[in-house]
């Protein structure tokens, strides 16, 4: 969760059937035009899945898809993708975040 300014950001390891019912959902989206929003440099920056060579950045409505060499962006209008990811965070980060979606 890209959340601070100054201090780390939290980090945890989402089980495995929450890792693949994420990677699934990111295959089915086809891939669109255009990039992220604008990221604040303070407060809520997104979500983000990653595994050293690959990352899933979530934020407003869409995903960043990068590899080494490659980055890919696809739309999540309904922000699925990062919802889950943030309803699998402690507790106190994850009451910090969800007020982004109200």
């Amino acid at each position: 969760m890209l959340l601070f300014s100054g201090r780390p950001d939290p980090e945890w390891q989402p089980n495995l059937q929450v890792i693949e019912k994420l990677l699934g959902y990111v295959n089915e989206i086809p891939a669109s035009e255009g990039a992220l929003d604008f990221q604040p440099p303070l407060g809520y920056r997104g979500a983000i899945m990653y595994n050293g060579s690959h990352s899933i950045t979530a934020y407003k409505g869409k995903l960043e898809i990068r590899t080494l060499d490659t980055a890919v962006i696809k739309p999540d209008k309904e922000r699925r993708f990062e919802r889950l990811i943030i309803e699998t965070a402690p507790e106190a980060f994850r009451s910090l975040v969800m007020q982004q979606f109200d």
